[in-house]
């Protein structure tokens, strides 16, 4: 999978895993930038229990204006992609979103098969 092959959808939501960390962070930024600047709408979001509350990453997110939103309940994207970041559809450590394109972008050992993935462990 090549990043300009995503270039097609008009949405992208970029998910991080819940409790996201530094990289998961700075990996959904970049990809976002990237988007954005091709003129692709793209949002980043991650869902779990609780919001970011690690000082180190509440100032990361405050100081590169990182645009990521917490949603608490599982929801739905009927048109655009779903490219999940740092995780792979289906871990535990990963809250569902049902959406009809799905691609994957990971350096973790391989656990689901995607059409639309970069996983090198």
């Amino acid at each position: 999978m090549k990043l300009n092959s995503l270039l097609n959808y008009k949405s992208i939501c970029i998910q991080c895993h819940d409790n996201p960390d530094a990289d998961a962070l700075a990996s959904a930024y970049g990809l976002y930038l990237y988007f954005k600047s091709k003129g692709v709408e793209a949002y980043i979001v991650y869902g779990g229990r609780n919001e970011i509350t690690k000082p180190n990453l509440v100032l990361m997110i405050k100081e590169l204006e990182i645009p990521v939103s917490f949603f608490p309940e599982t929801f739905h994207i009927k048109d655009g992609l779903l490219l999940t970041v740092d995780c792979q559809p289906g871990e535990g450590n990963v809250t569902r979103i049902r959406a009809e394109n799905t691609a994957c972008i990971d350096h973790h050992q391989i656990y689901t098969h995607i059409e639309m993935s970069d996983i090198r462990s």
